[in-house]
């Protein structure tokens, strides 16, 4: 799949937070229900956030999703996530 096809599918907005917003998004071509996490007023690098995704994706613990994968364009960050109900 790509990010031009993920922001053009179906989004509901599941909350809000300092960082930015999550929703909720169907991938019905793709069969895939996704959570993205759209961040706002991060000043950092397109290099520096892929560096941050790397450590992310190390982390392993149960309160921690991995990433499914990431976007950064710009003023554009993206996360994606497998969505979880609750």
């Amino acid at each position: 799949m790509r990010f031009d096809g993920l922001l053009k599918a179906p989004a509901e907005l599941l909350g809000r937070g300092s960082h930015g917003s999550v929703y909720k998004v169907v991938c019905e071509d793709h069969g895939m229900v996704l959570a993205v996490k759209r961040i706002k007023d991060w000043q950092i690098s397109s290099g520096e956030f892929r560096q941050r995704m790397k450590r992310l994706n190390q982390v392993k613990h149960t309160h921690v999703m991995p990433a499914v994968a990431y976007y950064s364009s710009g003023q554009e960050k993206l996360i994606v996530y497998e969505f979880q109900q609750n």
